[in-house]
Parts: C-alpha cells; sequence; structure tokens
C-alpha cells in the first residue's frame, strides 16, 4: 500500500494525463477575461475552434473553484501576440480574473464525473481496507460489560488496557470542597454515589448560577509539570455540552488567577463518564495548590459528581493486549462487550481501542486519499475510459481495450 497524502486534485490529474494523454491540458489565465465567459490563455495553442465543446473546469481553492462550464467557441490568432481565448457557458459566478488555474478536459471525459470515479473507488474498498485509528475514550470500573464504541470505527481488531502509568493523585474526592464556594453551589460529599475510593464530592447546582462561578478547593503543593492529562470521573443529571464545564488549577489561593482552564469535553446525562483533560501549560504547574469548578458556559441547574482526579504522563502509559477471547464487538448496537472474565480482567483500567473506520470520501480538491492512490487512479481511469469509449470506424472498440488494462 502506497500513501503519498495525493489530493483529490492530483489524484483528478493524474486520470486525466492517463485518458488524454498529452491533449490534457493543465494551465492559468495569462489576463483578466473582463467577464465571467472569457479565458485568455497566451500558451493555448491550434486552430480556431480547436477546443469547442471541451470542458473546463477550476481546480483548486481559487476563484470560481469547483465550477465546469463547455467551450463554445476557440479563437487562437497568430502569431503568438494575438488573441488567444476561449468563450464558455454556462458563466462562472465571478468574473474570470488573471492566474486562474484550470483544466481543459476532452468532450468525452467530464471531470465532475472523474470526480465521482475517484470516490467510487474509494467506495468499493468498503469492508476490505480502514482507515487506522486508535482510541482512549472508555474506562473499566470492574462492573460495567458492555461500552458503547466511539462512532469512528467500523471496525475494531485489538483491545488493551492500560497496566501501569505515571500519576500522581490531584484529589480524591473523599470530602467536600470548602476553600472557596459560591453561593449557587451546595457541595457535600457523598458516601453512596461514587467511583472509588470512601465517597465523591457533589455539587448541586441552583437555576441562578452564572457563567463564571466556581467552587474551588485548597491542595498541597504539587508539581504538573512532567504529567500531560488530568483524568478523572464526572457524572451529571443534565446533559452538558463541550466546554460547559472547566475544570481549574492554580498557584495561587482559591483559584484567583488560574494556571490552567481546561475545558470538559461533552457528558451524558446519568451515567459515570471517565474524563481525560489535556494539560494546556504544564511547565506552569510547579506548585500548584487549588483546584476548582467552573461553569464555564451555558450556565443552568444541575447535579454534578466528581472523583479521583489524577494527573498522570499518558507517553509514559504501559497497555496490554486483552485475549481476543474476553471481548467481542455487537454489530447491531456499536457496543464492545466484555465476557466476566474480560471484565475482571480489565477492572478499573483505561481502554485503548485499535481498529478502523472506513475511507473518507473527497468532497474538496484539498482533501487527502487515505486509501492507496495508484489504485484510486487505476479505478478511476478504467470507469472514465469505460465512459468515454465511444466506438468509431477506426477504432470500433473506442477505448475498451485500455479500460480493461487499467481494470485489471
Amino acid at each position: 500500500m502506497a500513501i503519498q497524502g495525493l489530493t483529490r486534485q492530483n489524484l483528478r490529474q493524474a486520470v486525466g494525463r492517463n485518458i488524454m494523454g498529452s491533449d490534457f491540458i493543465v494551465s492559468v489565465t495569462t489576463a483578466a477575461g473582463g467577464n465571467a465567459e472569457s479565458i485568455i490563455d497566451t500558451l493555448l495553442i491550434g486552430g480556431a475552434d480547436r477546443y469547442n465543446g471541451w470542458w473546463v473546469y477550476v481546480p483548486g481553492a481559487s476563484t470560481n473553484f469547483g465550477q465546469l462550464s463547455r467551450v463554445y467557441d476557440t479563437t487562437i490568432d497568430t502569431p503568438v501576440a494575438g488573441d488567444r481565448h476561449l468563450d464558455v457557458r454556462p458563466a462562472f459566478t465571478t468574473t474570470v480574473p488573471s492566474a486562474m488555474p484550470y483544466e481543459l478536459w476532452h468532450p468525452d471525459f467530464n471531470p465532475v464525473f472523474c470526480n465521482s470515479a475517484i470516490n467510487d473507488a474509494i467506495n468499493a474498498t468498503a469492508g476490505r481496507f480502514y482507515t487506522r485509528i486508535d482510541s482512549l475514550a472508555l474506562h473499566g470500573d470492574g462492573f460495567t460489560s458492555t461500552f458503547a464504541l466511539p462512532s469512528t470505527f467500523d471496525m475494531v481488531d485489538r483491545v488493551f488496557f492500560r497496566t501501569s502509568m505515571d500519576r500522581l493523585e490531584v484529589h480524591p474526592c473523599d470530602a467536600a470542597w470548602d476553600e472557596s464556594v459560591d453561593s449557587d453551589f451546595t457541595v457535600t460529599a457523598d458516601t453512596e454515589h461514587k467511583k472509588r475510593g470512601n465517597a465523591s464530592v457533589k455539587f448541586v447546582v441552583a437555576g441562578t448560577v452564572s457563567n463564571g462561578d466556581i467552587v474551588t478547593d485548597d491542595i498541597s503543593s504539587a508539581d504538573y509539570s512532567a504529567k500531560t492529562h488530568i483524568e478523572l470521573w464526572v457524572y451529571v443529571t443534565t446533559v452538558v455540552a463541550a466546554a460547559d464545564l472547566a475544570l481549574l488549577l492554580d498557584n495561587t489561593a482559591a483559584c484567583a488567577s488560574p494556571v490552567e482552564t481546561i475545558t470538559f469535553p461533552a457528558v451524558a446525562a446519568r451515567t459515570w463518564t471517565h474524563v481525560r483533560l489535556a494539560l494546556a501549560n504544564p511547565e506552569l504547574d510547579t506548585a500548584i495548590i487549588s483546584i476548582g469548578l467552573e461553569y464555564n458556559a451555558n450556565a443552568g441547574a444541575n447535579t454534578i459528581w466528581l472523583d479521583d482526579i489524577q494527573a498522570v504522563n499518558e507517553p509514559a502509559s504501559v497497555y496490554s493486549p486483552l485475549h481476543h477471547n474476553l471481548w467481542n464487538i455487537d454489530r447491531a448496537q456499536q457496543d464492545l462487550v466484555l465476557t466476566n472474565a474480560g471484565r475482571d480482567t480489565l477492572g478499573s483500567s483505561l481502554l485503548k481501542i485499535s481498529g478502523g473506520s472506513n475511507p473518507a470520501q473527497l468532497t474538496l480538491d484539498a482533501t487527502v486519499s487515505t486509501v492507496d492512490e495508484d489504485y484510486v487512479i487505476a479505478y478511476a481511469t478504467a470507469v472514465m475510459l469505460n465512459g468515454g469509449s465511444n466506438a468509431t470506424a477506426a477504432d470500433p472498440e473506442g477505448k475498451r481495450t485500455l479500460a480493461d488494462r487499467w481494470q485489471d
């Protein structure tokens, strides 16, 4: 497999060269057209009407990009200094400028169809080729056996679990936070609803809460500069969107001037969610003495529990494979399902899910193929040759023989 990072534009132009050879033209206008129907290019060669009926396609992200038109008149005077331009219809949406790139395609080969053929090639790999992805979005707890897979996965072939890590406890959440408590929060230790240890911290938030309101707690001075993430468990009674909540870390009391303000991802309602927050400024986290929870956006009534807050150096983590006999995939529900032995083996550990997603279609010229480009080019070339293989007296088979070779 050869993945070279070629874009849709690169692939389409490669197909154009395969099917048209030296007749395929990729050029730029050498002067402004003065209207939306004239392409001026002093490098054009050939006689009058040479390109009548040919397709004009604007690639890339320039003026009129992605637009398709057709030549209805070709004016190529001699000498070179003479008038050399193409009149096209329909008109482009914007007056044709100087230096606008364009592609010129034979009437048998519509470049928009070529874009579709490229995506047809990618679609044909579904179920046989995947873009490799890994996810650390799931965390075991020793009790849960079924986990909803991230929507990005179309295939899972390996499951790992974290067997060791470099970590420091930030807060065990076994006692109520009481350093600084906004009047819209009621904070207690909850010994019944918890994830680890003796309790969790429960925040009952009134509907009068405002963005920026915080609760803080003092902690023993700690250095997190060698860590990469804060990990914790969170439970909410009302769903919160990404960036609604933020965790604060500060080297001054009551988080008066936080050195870290790390927003939470979206959190579903009424389920314990393990959250990993990347430290934004670890080099500044050398003497942290205060931790806080802030309503950062969309403030509203809610009840929030936090538990087991840890600072982790993720690159130092060690993951071991979870034997394939201990898990399976429920394809209908898109769930990872552990056996009882698998659940016991995992315990309270971070999972690493390894698999892949079906390759994405290329919707813009700048989008990059994740499928072997040689395969995509060959497939799309064959499709285009078959579609433009009009038979003639001189060539009764058209281009079908050449198409077959590219198909092979």
